[in-house]
Parts: structure tokens; sequence; C-alpha cells
């Protein structure tokens, strides 16, 4: 797993933690939208998202970019400033407590 996934989950678990039915699975091209989110939920995590890691949603975002949480890492890893690279870099890992 990628340090932008690490990331993402962590933030995932920050912002939806008492509403996920168990721990993420942050593999398959469908790991986000296995976890059920609200459209509520899932705009605060992508809210979360740019506020953590210093990057804008752009009006051309592909749908399929919210499915799965290595599509976002995909999609997001070369819009991050330096800063945040070294911020996914130190997330805890999956599973970790933050």
């Amino acid at each position: 797993m990628n340090n932008t996934v690490t990331a993402l989950v962590h933030i995932m678990r920050t912002v939806a933690g008492p509403d996920l039915p168990g721990p993420i699975d942050p593999t398959g091209n469908d790991s986000i939208r296995r976890l059920g989110l609200t459209s509520v939920r899932l705009l605060e995590f992508m809210v979360a998202v740019e506020d953590t890691l210093g990057v804008l949603w752009g009006e051309d975002t592909e749908p399929a970019v919210l499915e799965s949480f290595q599509a976002m890492a995909d999609h997001l890893t070369p819009r991050l400033p330096a800063s945040s690279r070294r911020a996914a870099a130190t997330a805890p890992l999956a599973g970790e407590p933050a």
C-alpha cells in the first residue's frame, strides 16, 4: 500500500470512524464504495482530504476516482504539494491507531 493510500485511509477513519461497519480494507477497485457512506459523509471525507493534503477537487474529477482508495491516490499523488507528500509518507499505517 502506498503512502497516499495510507493517508487517505487515516483521513477516512478520522472522518467516518463511528459510521464504518468495521476495519477499512483499502484493497480492490471499490474499496471506498464498499464502505456504504452517505453522500454527506463522502463529501466530508473529500473536504478533509482537501484540508489535510492541500489539494482541491476539480470539477472534472471522474466519479471512478471516488470508488477506491487506490484510484483516489493515483488521481491525487501527482497533484500533491511537496509538504503533503511528506505528510502522507508519515501517516499511520492502515489498521494502526492515529
